[in-house]
């Protein structure tokens, strides 16, 4: 719970609701307490709550500088919630996740490199980002950058997404002199904010 952190000892942890994939629906996961490794950049984290499972993580993950995860990744899920700030040193995987649910960063999400597949899940943004390496979203559902006008998500390495369904922008999109490219004759973008800002400066 809120009160009680989680720490990664071994090199990767697992956990898997589908017994290896024997039972492909699998079965919710639930991680109340704060997520650290042991020392920086030495643990990884998989979650796999199968096609009928929900991951729920309800705190931080990698908040403590000196313990922070190299990865993070959801193997597969009837939808995932991050309600805290997410920081990995190496990267996010999001391989899969039921169609049309979602992946949800409520928290500012910190990576390297953050990676989708060719699945039909949705991604939101809604806490901020900070991605240091070039993003393309190859998922077909939708993707979803920001719920304010107070939110920043930066793609150091610059971002395409020309894949989902479709893009919803609310806040400000910022590159360091890095290319956008942000849908094209499949995918629309949405401006669901006031201001909406994309900045490659």
């Amino acid at each position: 719970d809120a009160g009680t952190a989680l720490t990664l000892a071994g090199t990767t942890s697992i956990i898997d609701t589908t017994n290896n994939g024997g039972n492909t629906t699998g079965a919710g996961i639930t991680l109340g307490g704060a997520v650290d490794g042991t020392a920086d950049n030495a643990q990884s984290l998989t979650l796999n709550a199968g096609t009928g499972g929900a991951i729920d993580v309800q705190s931080t993950i990698g908040a403590t500088a000196s313990k922070q995860l190299a990865t993070l990744t959801v193997t597969d899920s009837n939808g995932a919630t991050f309600t805290g700030a997410v920081t990995t040193d190496t990267s996010v995987v999001l391989t899969d996740t039921t169609d049309a649910a979602a992946i949800t960063f409520n928290g500012a999400l910190t990576t390297p490199t953050l990676t989708t597949a060719a699945q039909g899940y949705n991604l939101v943004l809604n806490g901020g980002a900070t991605i240091t390496s070039a993003f393309t979203a190859t998922h077909t559902g939708t993707l979803t950058l920001g719920n304010d006008a107070a939110d920043v998500l930066l793609f150091d390495g610059g971002v395409t997404a020309t894949a989902p369904s479709g893009v919803t922008l609310n806040g400000t999109l910022r590159t360091s002199g890095d290319t956008v490219s942000l849908g094209d004759a499949g995918t629309a973008l949405t401006l669901a904010g006031t201001t909406s800002i994309i900045d490659t400066t």
